[in-house]
């Protein structure tokens, strides 16, 4: 997290992806929405500015070290949060990878997300005379205030965004270079659907991709293509059209994608995709058209009606007492209520601590059901995220900007130490070793540590690092950074124990 404002929204829970109720993950967030400073003690990320372009055009091919050529960038859009002022810079890439600024521009005014300009001219652009004979990567970049070195200016794979700068003898030609990927024969796809499809309702698939390239990288827009079963099958619609990122030798990167099964006409009305049989294909853009690429699948887009109300039985939590940051599994079974016999939405799990009658503790999960596979046989697992107390999980639906209750509280208890640990202040085969007012924490344990843990009194998790094998099992770590007070210290070693033990720190 680096220092700044940030804006905390809601998250629109039927949405895909990440953030979004699929059951690729995400969350829920109600009722929410502010914006809150931070100022973390280290910056663990660091802001990259991210910008696409369409075409990249050189008022010449052909000119001498020292000539000045112009270059037109045309459609420069911001893909990532505000750009908050900077330079664009001519970049000259050469074997070494080592990108080379040869003439900068400044950016004086902030562009929002998915604000930029159409048309950009970059002028008085030479190649120094000093630049060697060889072939270089001629692009554009960007660097914002916050980056200490320039990123680069992205494109779909097809487009003509960057040059092959060649100088020999003083002499530069420029030819345009739209990418060396193979979309047949690099791209690998399989694609399949997440649950039953029915007209006019949500439908999702789930895409897997591997680039095998080793050199090259795919940008683009990916989403699901369905067709008719035609001899020559024709386009019905496309769903998903989402952002890919596939870098070289990527291997089964997973991609959700859904839309509903509908299609807009010409007069802009919107009506549902007929029942019956289709083709289904993931496709990807390549210039300003969307291929589609690996096998087709068979899927049958079918009747249905919506139920809107659930019931939901014999809900439990697996374990009536877990640790701090250990999972909370829930099953249930869960039946339609009223007329329809298609279900998809989400179900939301709200944590209440003990005698508390409100929380926005809330952790949804999206579920699809369908009348003829009933009762479905729900399980959701997340991280409660809170401290050492007693709790009840209450599960809801959300129905026309109310909830509705589903079930009554099922008990559960976190503990401030793992489940199954005794918290007690000596153990057998953990040997606090050195004195407790020391900022140097010494153990020794009877098998080989892996990690250690330090908890709050309350159950907060305070510190937590890998251990450095030492002579005899010898272990030693800092603790200067605890305040004054009583922790628990939990150490695992590598053939899977654990161990507790309570110290002061003064």
């Amino acid at each position: 997290m680096n220092n700044g404002y940030f804006e905390l929204a809601s998250l629109e829970p039927t949405s895909p992806g990440i953030g979004g109720g699929s059951s690729m993950g995400g969350g829920y967030i109600f009722n929410q929405g502010m914006i809150i400073g931070m100022l973390p003690e280290s910056e663990s990320t660091s802001y990259t500015s991210y910008f696409s372009l369409s075409e990249l055009k050189a008022s010449k091919s052909s000119f001498n070290q020292n000539e000045s050529f112009d270059l037109t960038a045309i459609k420069l859009s911001n893909m990532t949060s505000t750009f908050h002022k900077g330079e664009i810079g001519i970049i000259l890439e050469g074997e070494d990878d080592i990108p080379h600024p040869i003439k900068t521009y400044l950016i004086e005014e902030d562009i929002k997300t998915n604000y930029g300009v159409d048309t950009l001219h970059l002028e008085e652009i030479t190649i120094p005379s000093e630049i060697k004979d060889g072939t270089y990567t001629l692009y554009i970049g960007t660097k914002e205030v916050r980056e200490s070195q320039y990123s680069r200016v992205r494109s779909i794979m097809g487009s003509e965004t960057a040059y092959i700068l060649t100088i020999k003898n003083k002499k530069c030609e420029l030819n345009i270079f739209s990418g060396f990927l193979n979309l047949e024969k690099d791209l690998n796809v399989s694609i399949q659907a997440s649950h039953g499809l029915y007209t006019g309702m949500n439908g999702e698939f789930e895409l897997t991709f591997s680039n095998s390239s080793t050199q090259n990288e795919f940008y683009g827009i990916a989403g699901v293509m369905l067709l008719t079963q035609d001899k020559e099958p024709e386009v019905v619609t496309v769903l998903g059209e989402t952002q890919l990122l596939l870098p070289a030798n990527t291997q089964e990167q997973k991609l959700l994608v859904s839309g509903n099964l509908s299609i807009i006409t010409d007069s802009d009305s919107t009506v549902n995709i007929p029942a019956g049989e289709y083709f289904a294909a993931a496709c990807v853009q390549w210039g300003n058209y969307l291929y589609a690429i690996g096998d087709l699948i068979d899927i049958q887009i079918k009747n249905g009606k919506p139920c809107e109300k659930i019931i939901v039985e014999k809900a439990t939590v697996a374990k009536s007492k877990i640790g701090i940051d250990e999972p909370l599994e829930i099953t249930a079974d869960i039946l339609l209520d009223g007329e329809g016999d298609v279900y998809n939405d989400i179900i939301i799990a709200a944590i209440f601590a003990e005698g508390q009658t409100s929380t926005q503790n809330m952790h949804s999960s999206s579920i699809f059901i369908e009348g003829d596979n009933l009762p479905y046989k729900l399980s959701m697992s997340f991280n409660p995220n809170v401290t050492a107390g007693k709790y009840a999980v209450v599960l809801y639906q959300y129905i026309n900007g109310q909830f509705v209750q589903l079930t009554q509280g099922t008990p559960f208890e976190v503990s401030a130490t793992p489940t199954g640990i005794e918290e007690i202040s000596d153990v057998e085969g953990l040997k606090v070793f050195s004195t407790p007012s020391s900022n140097e924490l010494r153990i020794r344990t009877s098998s080989l540590a892996n990690t250690v843990t330090i908890y709050s009194i309350a159950g907060q998790m305070v510190h937590q690092e890998q251990l450095t094998p030492g002579i005899g099992n010898n272990y030693s770590f800092q603790v200067n950074q605890l305040n004054k007070g009583i922790y628990i210290m939990v150490v695992k070693t590598t053939e899977g124990k654990t161990y507790s033990v309570k110290f002061r720190k003064e």
